[in-house]
């Protein structure tokens, strides 16, 4: 409708900031500033080299095995593995949960099943599925997905650590509740 201006102010979109990156929205245009002395926000191709330097910078401790290939570091003693998909578009963060001694030792993989269900029901991260149930093995596989298939600057891969960090920490954490409640 030519000569009708939308509905309410012009700049109805907030300003928004993340790390090193400005974001301006207006009725007529998209503004993206970078600051070019940043160079957290130099986006580059994603690779698990890159993802183990941010991950060292940062004073983590994680190794990277080449012949895998995968990362993998320990963070409150839970062992997480760092994999990138055959097409090198998507960073797949896992752990494996493993249910407390002080839990039945005969949870069945059916059980877990209903965990899995309850928590991918209550949570959209990090996926939860039964680790080898043709094993019988009575843990959970906590995967965390992530789109690097346009590359990715230090800042956004170090933001992206700590999401997968911390939603998988929660459910280690939380995981024990839900079997405790489902048997």
């Amino acid at each position: 409708m030519k000569g009708k201006e939308p509905v309410g102010s012009a700049n109805w979109w907030p300003q928004r900031t993340w790390v090193g990156i400005s974001i301006s929205v207006e009725a007529t245009s998209t503004e993206l500033e970078t600051s070019s002395a940043d160079s957290n926000a130099v986006v580059s191709p994603f690779t698990l080299e890159h993802l183990y330097r941010v991950i060292t910078d940062a004073g983590y401790t994680c190794e990277y095995d080449v012949a895998e290939p995968l990362v993998h570091g320990f963070w409150n003693d839970l062992e997480f593995y760092f994999t990138v998909s055959p097409c090198a578009s998507w960073l797949g963060i896992s752990s494996i949960w493993e249910p407390s001694p002080d839990l039945p030792a005969e949870i069945g993989s059916f059980c877990l099943q209903e965990v899995c269900n309850e928590w991918n029901r209550l949570y959209l991260q990090p996926a939860a599925y039964p680790s080898a149930p043709e094993q019988m093995t009575n843990t959970i596989t906590l995967h965390y997905s992530a789109f690097v298939g346009a590359g990715a600057s230090d800042a956004q891969l170090l933001a992206c650590l700590h999401r997968a960090l911390d939603v998988s920490l929660q459910a280690h954490h939380q995981l024990q509740q839900i079997v405790l409640h489902a048997g």
